[in-house]
């Protein structure tokens, strides 16, 4: 076999026999516990760790007993009044059992109907209490820290203080599922590790569906031996899934070794429910963490996700409201322009920064034009339809055109990726914004092409090398975020209105209707919309009046969009927009910005009136929505509020302010108004009210 078959060979095992090994049913808990897995509707033994003899006598006598004859009837009182609710959190309960009256830690969860429980050894010796003022305090520094890195370093240092482990590290996941460390404390015993990277194949997607599932892990002693389940008849092999003695893989316990690791705990770092990292504690000899650490450590994991959260909604608010500027100033260019084509519309600056890009090429009416940095455009006419090929709702990228077409690694130093919109289906008018190449270099903590490997009995083994190995990547643009991928859809509407309106030649009127109007929806568009702010801001002051303005966004209009089909998602606009105007008066005005975005401008209103009718679009939005093919669904909305003169004094500040309350109801879970001046959600609280005659 030569050396390429070879290679592929380890490709193959890593992301096929790694990924079937089922870590959840392993058949084995280590050696520091006994576990005993009853029936729930009659506490009785189901299941026992062959080791159970250390507390309660052979597997034999066990299994059948019932667990009051294990651990007496005081102690079986307080474990039946406990509520297992369910294997999210297990209850812990300090006990003394057996002959030799062992003190154990017993920790009890649900897997279906069976109750596992876990006796955990305690140590002879007395633990130091944990200082609560200590941890508080590292919760209000961690609070006021504003950049990731800086968090993910109090987080393991933390920690590392807590668990006494000799390294602590951070990881974090990028796109394909590769590691990098952010943050590291560490000691002499261990090399540093921090801003080296990992292929995915270290972490294989069952691994990552139990980091996700159960959010910590423990090897005590990588050279204990495991224990196995013992259980009667042809019964269901135990699911381990949520357990904390469940013995690791026999793969991760090599891997440790050649990590020079002899005990590790591992804690997932979860954001928006999403598995973003993890941290890995690492001790050159055997330690376990006792259960009142090991839960701090999960809330420091889940505070520290909670805030890595919170910052990365911030730097999306910013960018969400700097694209926003941005597009108002272009889309005024574009207004004052005579046609889309021309040269100072679809070739000005501003639109190369819209999206961040470096060069634009656009074919309109037949007439390809260039600007910035690009390549011709026969040149690179593959991407171009393959791109169209892959687009959805008239949008595709790629930050590797290679991969697309290998004719692009010749002009990739110049051109590396590509963002591309059809301006109208079924013409061929595109505009294709260009990235040049961003040369990276990456520092691995091995070469990512050499995977896990099998022996000659076909058993999967771990890689034997962990030298550092750097690679300089070519040919690669940063990539299209999903911010800017659906902030070019919202571009891509407006052209397409705005190419509509200036081919709408039959009359003057139908021309002046596209220019104020949405086409869609037949409400005002963005620039009626502001121009019916700046009306009222001169009334208002004229008569020191006030106004209201609500920014409205549905919630999971992208999901319902991209599962049902942009016809769909047309109708679902269509029919929200018909609802939010039968919930204002004839005097309020109504209009559309693009995407999912409405806006409702109420003069001369006071506060309750502006409340009543947000809480009106809220319940009426989500009526259930009936589609074409007896599909039917619920919708609903996030509304923000603002007020001139109170939270602004121009269009610019009136709409920013409205849209920065509605995104605070979109990070609290939506479906609720948000006031720009106040700290809470409130619609909740306001009362039924028909709509205003």
């Amino acid at each position: 076999m030569d050396s390429k078959q070879t290679d592929q060979r380890s490709v193959d095992l890593d992301l096929s026999t790694s990924a079937r090994k089922p870590v959840h049913i392993i058949g084995h808990i280590q050696s520091h516990g006994v576990l005993v897995a009853l029936s729930e509707s009659d506490l009785c033994v189901r299941y026992v760790s062959a080791n159970v003899s250390e507390l309660f006598g052979e597997p034999a006598s066990v299994i059948g007993a019932s667990l009051a004859s294990l651990i007496g009837t005081e102690q079986f009182a307080r474990f039946r009044n406990e509520r297992f609710i369910d294997h999210r959190f297990a209850n812990s309960l300090q006990m003394v059992v057996g002959t030799t009256k062992r003190r154990v830690n017993c920790m009890v969860h649900r897997e279906g109907q069976i109750l596992i429980a876990e006796f955990e050894f305690l140590p002879e010796v007395v633990v130091q209490p944990i200082n609560v003022q200590t941890q508080i305090r590292m919760f209000r520094r961690m609070e006021e820290l504003t950049d990731i890195s800086a968090i993910a370093t109090l987080a393991v240092n933390d920690i590392q203080e807590l668990t006494g482990f000799e390294r602590v590290m951070m990881y974090q996941f990028d796109s394909a599922w590769n590691t990098e460390v952010i943050a590291e404390v560490t000691t002499p015993t261990f090399g540093s590790c921090l801003g080296l990277h990992f292929p995915a194949s270290d972490i294989p997607i069952q691994t990552r569906q139990l980091l996700t599932i159960n959010a910590l892990r423990s090897v005590v002693d990588v050279d204990s031996v495991a224990v196995p389940i013992v259980q009667t008849g042809a019964q269901t092999s135990l699911d381990l899934t949520h357990s904390y003695l469940r013995s690791a893989s026999p793969i991760y316990l090599q891997y440790l070794r050649k990590l020079n690791v002899t005990a590790s705990m591992t804690v997932s770092i979860i954001v928006k429910g999403q598995l973003w990292g993890f941290i890995a504690c690492h001790h050159s000899q055997p330690r376990g963490v006792d259960f009142p650490v090991r839960t701090l450590c999960e809330l420091i994991a889940g505070f520290c996700a909670s805030q890595i959260g919170s910052r990365i909604d911030t730097r999306e608010l910013h960018s969400h409201l700097r694209f926003r500027k941005c597009l108002a100033d272009y889309l005024n260019v574009v207004d004052a322009s005579k046609a889309l084509a021309d040269d100072d519309v679809l070739h000005n600056t501003r639109l190369l920064d819209l999206l961040d890009a470096d060069g634009i090429i656009s074919c309109i009416d037949s007439a390809v034009l260039s600007n910035g940095s690009t390549v011709p455009q026969q040149t690179i006419e593959p991407i171009i339809r393959a791109l169209a090929a892959i687009a959805v709702a008239g949008v595709a990228s790629s930050n590797m055109l290679c991969a697309l077409d290998p004719s692009a690694t010749a002009y990739s130093s110049d051109v590396s990726g590509a963002l591309y919109m059809d301006l109208t289906e079924g013409t061929g008018d595109y505009l294709l914004l260009l990235r040049r190449e961003l040369v990276e270099t990456v520092k691995w903590a091995r070469n990512p092409d050499k995977a896990m490997s099998a022996d000659d009995a076909e058993i999967l083994r771990p890689r034997t090398s962990f030298s550092s190995w750097q690679q300089t990547v070519h040919g690669k643009c940063r990539a299209w975020s999903a911010r800017e991928i659906e902030n070019a859809r919202i571009l891509r509407e407006q052209l397409t209105v705005l190419r509509a309106a200036q081919k709408a030649h039959d009359t003057e009127d139908r021309i002046r209707y596209l220019a104020t109007h949405d086409a869609l929806t037949g409400l005002s568009n963005r620039l009626a919309v502001q121009h019916i702010i700046e009306q009222n801001i001169v009334t208002a002051a004229d008569h020191h009046a006030s106004f209201a303005v609500l920014f409205i966004d549905l919630d999971n209009f992208k999901t319902f969009n991209d599962t049902l089909g942009h016809a769909a998602g047309d109708e679902i606009l269509r029919i929200a927009a018909a609802r939010i105007t039968r919930q204002v008066r004839n005097e309020d005005s109504v209009g559309r910005l693009g995407g999912d975005e409405f806006v409702v401008v109420i003069p001369g209103s006071h506060d309750a009136y502006a409340f009543k009718a947000a809480a009106r679009i809220v319940r009426a939005i989500q009526e259930p929505l009936d589609l074409e093919y007896d599909t039917t669904l619920k919708i609903t909305a996030s509304i923000g509020l603002s007020r001139y003169p109170t939270d602004g004094t121009t269009t610019d500040e009136l709409l920013a302010r409205s849209d920065i309350a509605m995104y605070r109801v979109k990070v609290r879970g939506g479906n609720a108004l948000q006031n720009y001046g106040a700290s809470g959600i409130c619609v909740g609280s306001l009362e039924e009210d028909g709509p205003a005659a």
